[in-house]
C-alpha cells in the first residue's frame, strides 16, 4: 500500500478493549451478538486461555510487528478505530491538503469520502473516491449516513427500520440519491414532509412506526462527529506528528517478543524481511 499510494505517512488503528463502552451508552446490546460469539478483535485482552485463539495471537503478533515499523499505531480504551479514523479524516486533516487513504472492507467509511479522501478495499483492490462514488453507490458520500440509519446494521446489532433498504430508501426519497441532506434534523423533516405518502401503504408507514430508532442509530453510525475526548485528541496528534526511529535495537526486541509468545523461527525471520523492507521509504 505504501508504495501504491505514494504514502507519507501509515497510521495503523486498533480498536480498544473497551472500545463499545461509549455506544453502549446509547445502545446497552450494541455488539452484543458478537460477545455472543467470542468475536472481539484486539490484541489487548489476551490471556493464557485466549492465547490458544489463532486470530487473537494474528492480531498480538501483528501490533508487535508494527511497533518495529514506522507506522503510527493509536489505540484508545474507550474508543473503536472506526472513531479515531473519522476524527483523523474528518477533523485532525480537515485543512490540509494532500490524499489520504483508508484501507478497509468496511462501507461506514464511504460517509468520510471528500475532496481529499478515499477508501480502498484490499481483496477487491478497489479504490473509492468521490469521482467514481456513483459506480458503486447512486448518491453522494454525504447522504450514506441516512441510507445506514435506515437498514441498521446486523453485525453490531443495530436495527434498523424492517423491510426497508436501499431500493425501498430511494423509491420514498429520490431527493438523497442528488441533493446534500446537511443534518439529521433535516432528514427529519424529509420524512415528516411525506408522512401522508408513507402512512398510505404498508411499507411506507413502518418508518413512521419505527422512527423513533432513527435518531439513536444516528449517533451510533455517524463517523463524522468525534467521540474523541481533549485528552485523546491530544494524544492524536502527538502520535501523528512525533517522528519515527527505527534501529537495529528494535530486532532484537522484537525476537524476545516473539520468544515471549512462542513464535516460531519462520515467523521472526518474515517479519525481519517486512521491517528492512520498510525502512527503504
Amino acid at each position: 500500500f505504501v508504495n501504491r499510494f505514494n504514502s507519507q505517512k501509515v497510521i495503523c488503528i486498533f480498536d480498544g478493549k473497551k472500545s463499545r463502552k461509549r455506544r453502549r451508552e446509547i445502545l446497552e446490546s450494541y455488539k452484543g451478538n458478537r460477545d455472543e460469539q467470542g468475536n472481539i478483535r484486539t490484541p489487548f485482552d489476551l490471556n493464557e486461555n485466549s492465547l490458544k485463539d489463532l486470530e487473537k495471537l494474528q492480531m498480538r503478533v501483528l501490533y508487535e510487528l508494527i511497533g518495529m515499523m514506522p507506522v503510527k499505531r493509536l489505540y484508545f480504551e474507550e474508543l473503536e478505530a472506526d472513531d479515531v479514523i473519522g476524527y483523523i479524516t474528518k477533523t485532525f486533516f480537515r485543512d490540509k491538503k494532500g490524499r489520504r487513504v483508508i484501507v478497509s472492507e468496511d462501507r461506514d467509511f464511504y460517509q468520510l469520502i471528500d475532496d481529499h479522501t478515499q477508501v480502498y478495499h484490499p481483496r477487491k483492490k478497489l479504490l473509492v473516491g468521490r469521482s467514481n462514488f456513483r459506480d458503486h453507490w447512486d448518491t453522494i458520500p454525504e447522504n450514506v449516513i441516512y441510507y445506514r440509519i435506515i437498514e441498521g446494521d446486523s453485525s453490531d446489532n443495530i436495527k434498523g427500520v424492517k423491510g426497508w433498504g436501499t431500493k425501498t430508501i430511494e423509491k420514498f426519497f429520490p431527493e438523497i440519491k442528488k441533493e446534500k441532506i446537511e443534518s439529521f434534523e433535516d432528514f427529519d423533516q424529509l420524512i415528516e414532509s411525506k408522512r401522508g405518502t408513507l402512512l398510505n401503504t404498508k411499507t411506507g408507514a413502518k418508518i413512521i412506526n419505527q422512527k423513533e430508532v432513527l435518531p439513536d442509530n444516528f449517533k451510533l453510525m455517524d463517523l463524522t462527529q468525534t467521540m474523541l475526548t481533549p485528552d485523546e485528541r491530544l494524544k492524536v496528534r502527538a502520535i501523528i506528528e512525533k517522528k519515527v526511529k527505527q534501529s537495529l535495537n528494535d530486532f532484537y526486541e522484537f525476537k524476545s517478543r516473539c520468544d515471549e509468545l512462542n513464535l516460531s523461527s519462520t515467523i521472526y525471520m518474515r517479519s525481519m524481511q517486512l521491517l528492512f523492507n520498510s525502512l527503504k521509504y
